[in-house]
């Protein structure tokens, strides 16, 4: 897979700019809806600012991937474009990244202009398609969450494969105390866990801290067999117990977050 990332040609639109302007006010999230590629190039004097469109649209690429740099101080959209559709090559010049206006619609947001460094996209050779990638750095302004049509189509990136690996080695731990489960059943405790959502998966087992004696580890695995399930929420774990109630604090270390 050809990749290649483009730090500083994106230009923001004015639709685009104007966006970031409304999203902040509402304190609502940037959502990335499309990518598109096309084979045009500015007249001479034209400004990318003014663009609505693309100069010459030739098809649609995927999103595989977006988040926030934090090196760059910028936002990221990884494209990608496969070959497995093209009949005939064409060189692709220009890429645009598309926003949801809450009032207009979808709109133009930024565009790249590849002019100066084109990309020839050949046709699919004896059923063998090939996948372009470019991460286009973009700016978000203050708005301070993203989101993104991510292609169920798009080959995984390496940056997601890493970071979902790391997942899972990593670990944190939820404190769960005897005092806040309630007086009735279902005894049920919700915690604050940054980083999880209502559709992280994670995998748990009781925490036992160095030092702990024979007796108080026995108390421990009796309170955690206590717990029937948890869920996931935003920025939260909730932890149901069925039918006992804990008698004592105890720790959970969850992995996957």
């Amino acid at each position: 897979m050809a990749e290649k990332s483009n730090m500083d040609g994106v230009t923001i639109t004015s639709r685009g700019l104007r966006l970031i302007t409304k999203l902040v006010a509402a304190k609502s999230q940037m959502e990335f809806t499309n990518v598109k590629v096309g084979t045009g190039i500015l007249a001479e004097g034209d400004n990318p600012y003014e663009l609505t469109h693309l100069v010459q649209y030739k098809m649609d690429g995927m999103i595989a991937g977006y988040g926030f740099d934090e090196e760059a101080m910028d936002a990221y959209v990884v494209m990608q474009l496969s070959n497995n559709q093209v009949e005939t090559g064409f060189v692709m010049t220009e890429v645009g990244l598309y926003a949801m206006d809450p009032d207009i619609g979808e709109i133009l947001y930024g565009y790249l202009d590849l002019s100066k460094d084109p990309n020839y996209i050949m046709p699919a050779e004896n059923g063998r398609a090939k996948t372009v990638q470019i991460k286009l750095h973009v700016i978000v302004g203050e708005v301070k969450e993203i989101k993104a049509s991510v292609s169920p189509l798009s080959q995984v990136t390496r940056e997601e494969l890493e970071k979902e690996l790391e997942k899972l080695y990593r670990s944190k731990n939820i404190a769960l105390l005897s005092a806040d489960w309630g007086e009735e059943a279902p005894y049920v405790q919700t915690v604050g866990l940054k980083g999880v959502s209502p559709d992280t998966v994670l995998d748990g087992g009781l925490y036992i801290p160095a030092g702990t004696t024979p007796a108080q580890e026995k108390a421990l695995i009796k309170a955690a067999s206590c717990v029937s399930y948890f869920d996931t929420g935003d920025g939260t774990v909730t932890v149901t117990c069925i039918g006992k109630k804990p008698a004592v604090d105890f720790q959970i270390q969850l992995k996957g977050v």
